[in-house]
């Protein structure tokens, strides 16, 4: 934006243009010449022309994320990074930090304080790294500057993961990290799902570094922490039944067989993935337990299986809210303190940034409804009526009432009902919400001169609708997920939306009894949903029971 500054330069990058355009003002009111970029690519090609003092860099971004653009960054030359994000939680700093952040602010924030900020990492200039002490555990020494570990004295030969499993563990002495937990900061959790990786390389590490393996002295296990208490109870329970069976047959002579089932189910209690079937050599009662302790640990790998997968949606799907949450709440804060600070546009007015405050508080309102109504749709609290609606009606009326958006872009809107198609059984307003919704979308991503149509016709006990657009499609790595609440593919990043429509349409379609997917198309977009046909009486969606919650 400005160049010349005496105390060096700045590049902003973030989505929000509310965010760029107040923080490089600060910046520039504070002796700083700027640039601004809106997404990753944008930023390496102006750090690349014309390389900034530091980044003030957005970690949720379009295309690159953050993160990459700042290896980008380090591979070219050595450059300042703060870290600018709605991910608040202290795992997520600590990776921030780690992966070569110099710091990291969290949304929303005070442009005084990141100036502040901006100030105190340049002060640093490139000074030589300070040599960071070896670390003492009584006879287990760690130096993280060699990256050499010692017990007894005696050098231990680690990889390059189990050192940074060993010496984030040492760092933070006293404290439980769950798989997870582990896996956000010592492996880069983008490229790693599954978290017995840590099992194992804690295991390895207990072999290297421990005297006995089997009762460790500095690397712990806590129950309840690493594992669940499903878990615990499962083979507390098996132990007993264990404890019974060995009393009774040790005295004929199976140790052996009894050892084979011990051994597994310890190492199902260390969270060790499967090494192969729980195999003994006899047709007895310990061969009967071996295959209950195996059909256990087979289901115990289903419910860590889901257990995971559960843990990371719901992680991503806070993190999704909380972004959408802070992203406004963050430009507002900027916008009034700017305004009572008179560091922003004299030109504008009042009246234009009250406008885009106003937009703004607007953007958080109809956040909230859709969450709250998507909430309730999950959750079956459903008092609609269910009515005989003609579609031809419906659906021309919707078109009808859309046409002043589509063609303000160039776009023709158009609705292909055939004459006598069998009335719908649903709620009006509701699936007009639905159509609203779909071809919002589509306009929203078709080029000038393109199309979106409407159509309707029979299939079997239902009525199958399209809505269909000559856009720019959905790749195939985005298909399977654009039902899913708060997600967005790069093409919808700029649209404003927080992306829950889709998760909307998807609810009310399955009350209805229907279903809704995205069809095949050489071009631009089919959404087809389902609705039944008036006096079929398809089995509508169990209204009491969330069929998918949200959290």
């Amino acid at each position: 934006m400005t160049a010349g500054g005496t105390r060096g330069s700045v590049l902003v990058v973030d989505d929000e243009p509310v965010i760029t355009d107040v923080v490089s003002r600060y910046l520039e009111r504070a002796g700083y010449s700027t640039q601004v970029a809106a997404d990753g690519l944008e930023a390496l090609r102006l750090a690349g022309a014309a390389p900034p003092d530091l980044v003030v860099l957005d970690l949720m971004l379009p295309g690159l994320d953050g993160f990459e653009v700042m290896r980008e960054l380090h591979n070219s030359r050595p450059t300042r990074v703060i870290m600018l994000t709605a991910k608040g939680e202290s795992t997520d700093r600590i990776a921030g930090l780690q992966k070569g952040a110099d710091d990291y602010v969290v949304k929303p924030f005070s442009p005084a304080e990141l100036v502040a900020r901006v100030d105190a990492v340049l002060r640093r200039g490139d000074p030589e790294p300070e040599r960071e002490p070896a670390i003492a555990f009584d006879d287990l020494e760690i130096d993280p500057a060699a990256r050499t570990v010692a017990v007894r004295r005696e050098p231990v030969q680690l990889t390059v993961r189990e050192f940074d499993l060993l010496l984030f563990l040492v760092r933070h002495p006293g404290q439980a990290f769950s798989r997870d937990q582990l896996m956000d900061a010592v492996w880069d959790y983008a490229f790693y799902t599954d978290t017995s990786t840590v099992t194992v390389h804690m295991r390895r590490l207990r072999a290297k570094v421990e005297a006995d393996p089997s009762n460790p002295r500095w690397l712990q296990t806590v129950w309840g922490v690493a594992h669940d208490a499903y878990l615990l109870a499962t083979l507390l329970a098996f132990a007993c039944a264990l404890a019974v069976y060995s009393s009774w047959l040790l005295s004929r002579g199976i140790r052996a067989d009894i050892r084979i089932v011990r051994d597994a189910l310890r190492a199902v209690g260390e969270g060790e993935p499967p090494r192969g079937p729980i195999e003994t050599g006899g047709r007895d009662e310990v061969a009967e337990l071996a295959r209950a302790a195996e059909s256990m640990r087979g289901r115990l790998a289903e419910h860590e299986a889901g257990r995971a997968a559960s843990e990371r949606a719901r992680r991503d799907l806070i993190a999704a809210i909380s972004h959408d949450l802070r992203t406004p709440l963050t430009s507002l804060q900027l916008l009034a303190q700017g305004i009572d600070d008179g560091v922003l546009d004299s030109g504008v007015g009042e009246h234009g940034y009250a406008e885009e405050i106003s937009l703004h508080v607007g953007s958080l309102a109809a956040m909230v409804d859709d969450l709250f109504e998507l909430t309730r749709l999950e959750a079956g609290e459903i008092q609609w009526s269910m009515q005989r609606v003609h579609l031809d009606e419906l659906v021309g009326e919707t078109v009808e009432s859309m046409r002043a958006q589509a063609a303000a872009k160039g776009i023709a809107v158009s609705a292909s009902i055939p004459n006598g198609l069998a009335p719908a059984e649903a709620n009006p307003e509701k699936l007009q919400r639905v159509l609203f919704n779909l071809i919002q979308n589509a306009i929203r991503h078709t080029p000038a001169d393109g199309s979106v149509t409407v159509a309707a016709e029979p299939a079997g006990p239902a009525i199958e609708i399209e809505v269909a657009d000559t856009g720019s499609g959905i790749s195939a790595h985005d298909r399977a997920r654009v039902f899913e609440p708060f997600f967005r593919g790069d093409a919808s990043r700029g649209s404003g939306g927080a992306g829950l429509g889709l998760s909307i349409c998807r609810a009310i379609i399955e009350v209805h009894g229907g279903r809704i997917w995205l069809d095949e198309s050489t071009t631009g977009t089919r959404v087809r949903f389902t609705l039944p046909r008036a006096g079929v009486g398809i089995e509508r969606a169990d209204r009491r029971r969330p069929a998918r919650p949200l959290l």
